[in-house]
């Protein structure tokens, strides 16, 4: 994209203050219309948890001593981020009626920046940069939804394979720790579709729905 070639040039702080104003925006301008409100919501959670993370990595006085992974990461992400921004411009100033007979497309597009989002982060080192433990298990939860949401690639999995790496070994998120906070109480397990009750408490939909 000719809008973001001028990153590639700028310093990680140039770089991450850039993140962080588009991730501001973003939420600023999250008006989500009754077609989308949740897909909105979702979207906007997300940006925030990214950002507590870009904070985390200004902050650190090693930032300038970022390894390229952790800069390829930051360069795809603020594409992502104007993707994003560009779509919530489009989308609350579309009218009503556009908006619902736009209503799949929209999901799809919901959808495939959830994954893109992701899959940035897949490139992120988190051993090479210095954040705190919960910052890095908020991050490591975006990776545990990535694979509830999206499913372990199969190809993934093929490539391992034929390394000699046992699925076990390849997949990291049977290690990962959920946060008591983002399970279902029932269930115990990580709320996909939370729903709260007349008590105040959060459970999944599909706990209480059986």
């Amino acid at each position: 994209m000719a809008a973001d070639s001028g990153f590639s040039d700028l310093s990680p702080m140039a770089l991450l203050k850039a993140l962080l104003d588009l991730g501001n925006e973003i939420c600023a301008c999250a008006k989500p219309k009754a077609f989308q409100k949740r897909n909105s919501n979702a979207i906007t959670r997300r940006i925030k948890v990214l950002c507590l993370l870009f904070e985390e990595i200004r902050d650190n006085p090693a930032i300038i001593a970022l390894p390229p992974s952790a800069l390829l990461c930051l360069r795809g992400m603020h594409i992502m981020f104007q993707r994003m921004k560009r779509a919530m411009e489009e989308w609350n100033s579309a009218s009503s009626v556009w908006l619902l007979m736009q209503t799949e497309a929209m999901s799809m597009q919901f959808h495939q920046l959830t994954q893109d989002m992701a899959t940035a982060l897949d490139v992120l080192p988190l051993k090479l940069v210095d954040v705190t433990d919960e910052v890095r298990d908020l991050i490591k939860l975006v990776h545990y939804c990535k694979c509830v949401l999206f499913g372990v690639a199969e190809e993934c999995y093929d490539k391992d394979e034929q390394k000699g790496v046992g699925f076990s070994e390849a997949s990291s998120t049977e290690n990962i720790q959920v946060p008591d906070d983002f399970k279902c109480p029932i269930s115990l397990d990580l709320m996909c579709d939370p729903a709260i009750v007349a008590t105040g408490l959060t459970y999944d939909r599909v706990s209480i729905t059986r």
